[in-house]
């Protein structure tokens, strides 16, 4: 049960109370029953038929006994622990799926579905990783071997070359080394050698060069060749170590890549595999769940009939307490006598308006209402057009005039409006209503200007604790709370005129700023549209010249066509001026060719003949006519 709030545009606001009926869509469905053909449901009959005026709430079982005697409890006590609804709203039922077990279906799918990859996944990750370790090890024992080969090579390549190297002697680098053993000879020899007083000098310096020559001759040049070498052979096995290791990283990588794309197809359909079946099964679970879970819900909303469209707080625990919603037909009695009784006073023609019923019965028979033209002046802002269209009909209309509309769209708005507008134009106007609530609400309404005095003679009784505010009594007060009013709103209206006029010039300014800026613009765009113009009329003038050209080519086409037919005719030996070929070539070649033979030797005016005869001749034959021409 919730109670509803909140203006949305001009509506008019009353607060509203929302009954909720709750049934199993399911069972509710299989208690529906054929009648007359269609298929209807007794109970939601019932719930359909809760009307306005005669329903309200209470916390009393109405098939309870009454607390004063043994009898059913009566109206007057149920009202008194209940609350008194107004009209009927409006009633909507809708579906009210299981939505927190969907969502919980929808969760144990996704579950399932990245549970089931992972394990689809895990699975061929598993082979591809086998398949790959054991192409590794397969190119791996490959690569060792080939690895063997190429150090074993070179070690007897390194072995077959010592004796040559160290003949030779050409490593700079050993070379570096032997000479710088042999100054520390020499410095050793000099430093434990010391020249003798009685030596000369040229005797100690040969002596000392002997010695450095018989100590540098047992320097062994070979042993550092072969620690080169065996360098050398450490410094290949490390090099094809780490060619090795990158040759299989890359091949495993390679592998990997390959081994994975040849299962790809597999691990994709495994998955598209599983995820339709869970598909189908979440499908399965949640049309099951919805079946039998989902409850239809109609919701009654009732206006409460409270005078000032005020809901206190006990009145809400009021309104919470209640758990009973109770028919009651009284008032539905009432009004269907007084109802009775007008129609009985329409029929007899005791009626204040002797054109009620063409109104009724014959209204193609009236005149179009026509608004007055004039310039009218509205006292509620908050009007929109079709309220103040319905104003000036209402104030242009002879006699009677009918508005009709659902709650909230602004009907005691217009009512409101249409009062000023008379009392404008000098008229009285009175108000009634077969309901109290109807009247307050005009008269909380009317504009508050002098010229409207309102008075009511008999007070409002939905709340008979508040004194009656337009009581006569009252009469000179409201009218210079009118006056007042009238005049506040004025003063409110160019209260703000200095700070409107700043915003006025700095808008005017910003507006005259971005016309400047557009009629700028503009000169650039006309300036522009000048130029396309120019290129357009200049690509007219090319695309005529192309077409021209285009006639033109079409025609040389045509030309070299029969001139590479002429070339064939003459080419084969054909003279005979026809219609495909160029008829004036031929004949300039017969004429050129002409004066070579004589009218005896070839009569026939067809030298093509002539040549294809010369060429079936023999050499013989040839050498006859040869010495005729």
């Amino acid at each position: 049960m919730i109670v509803l709030s909140g203006k949305i545009e001009d509506a008019e606001e009353f607060p509203l109370i929302r009954l909720d009926i709750e049934r199993n869509r399911k069972a509710f469905n299989e208690a529906k029953v054929t009648k007359r053909g269609k298929l209807v449901n007794e109970e939601e009959r019932k719930i359909r038929s809760l009307s306005s005026d005669n329903v309200f709430i209470t916390a009393i079982d109405p098939e309870s006994k009454s607390q004063h005697n043994d009898k059913q409890v009566t109206f007057g006590e149920l009202l008194n622990a209940g609350y008194a609804l107004g009209d009927r709203f409006k009633i909507v039922s809708y579906d009210i799926e299981p939505t927190d077990h969907l969502e919980e279906l929808d969760l144990v799918y996704t579950r399932d579905i990245d549970k089931s990859y992972k394990n689809i996944d895990a699975k061929f990750e598993k082979i591809i990783k086998e398949e790959v370790k054991q192409a590794v090890n397969l190119y791996e024992k490959e690569l060792n071997k080939q690895a063997k080969e190429r150090i074993d090579s070179y070690k007897k390549e390194l072995d077959s070359s010592l004796e040559q190297d160290v003949l030779e002697n050409k490593d700079k680098n050993i070379i570096s080394l032997i000479d710088k053993k042999k100054k520390e000879i020499e410095t050793n020899i000099k430093k434990n050698n010391k020249q003798d007083k009685k030596e000369k000098n040229n005797e100690y310096a040969s002596r000392i060069k002997v010695l450095i020559e018989e100590e540098c001759s047992k320097i062994d040049v070979k042993s550092y060749y072969v620690e080169r070498n065996s360098k050398l052979l450490q410094d290949n096995v490390n090099k094809n170590e780490a060619e090795l290791k990158r040759l299989l990283a890359q091949y495993e990588i390679k592998k990997n890549s390959e081994i994975t794309n040849k299962y790809k197809d597999d691990v994709r359909n495994e998955k598209i595999k599983s995820k339709e079946e869970l598909d189908a099964k979440l499908k399965s679970d949640k049309e099951k769940a919805i079946e039998e879970e989902t409850i239809i819900r109609f919701s009654l909303y009732f206006r409460l009939g409270d005078s000032n469209n005020v809901i206190s707080d006990k009145q809400k625990k009021a309104v919470d307490s209640c758990e009973y919603i109770v028919y009651d037909n009284r008032a539905e009695k009432a009004k269907i006598s007084r109802q009775e009784a007008a129609l009985d006073n329409f029929y007899s023609g005791y009626v204040k308006n002797p054109y009620l019923s063409t109104y009724l019965f014959n209204p193609e028979e009236l005149d179009t209402v026509k608004a007055e033209p004039s310039d009218w002046i509205w006292y509620l802002d908050s009007l929109n057009e079709k309220q103040k269209e319905a104003v000036r009909k209402a104030v242009s209309s002879n006699g009677i005039f009918l508005l009709q509309g659902p709650p909230g769209t602004g009907k005691t708005q217009v009512i409101a409006e249409t009062v000023a507008q008379l009392i404008k134009k000098g008229k009285k106007v009175l108000i009634s209503s077969e309901t109290h609530k109807a009247i307050d609400n005009v008269f909380e309404r009317l504009p508050k200007i002098a010229e409207i005095v309102p008075i009511r003679l008999i007070p409002s009784n939905n709340d008979k604790k508040k004194e009656n505010e337009y009581d006569p009594k009252f009469l000179v007060d409201n009218f210079y709370l009118n006056i007042s009013s009238n005049m506040k709103k004025a003063v409110n209206r160019y209260k703000n005129f200095e700070k409107n006029k700043i915003e006025f010039a700095e808008n005017f300014d910003k507006l005259k700023l971005a016309k400047a800026k557009i009629e700028k613009s503009q000169k650039v765009l006309d300036k522009a549209n000048e130029e396309i113009k120019k290129f357009e009329d200049n690509a007219k003038d090319i695309n005529s010249k192309i077409s021209v050209l285009n006639d033109k080519k079409d025609l040389v086409r045509i030309d070299i066509d029969i001139l590479r037919r002429t070339k064939r005719h003459i080419e084969n030996d054909n003279l005979r001026p026809d219609e495909d070929v160029k008829v004036d070539l031929i004949v300039d070649v017969r004429k050129k060719l002409e004066p070579l033979f004589e009218k005896d030797v070839y009569i026939d005016d067809d030298l093509g003949q002539l040549f294809n005869d010369i060429f079936d001749l023999s050499r013989k034959q040839l050498d006859v006519h040869s010495k005729k021409l």
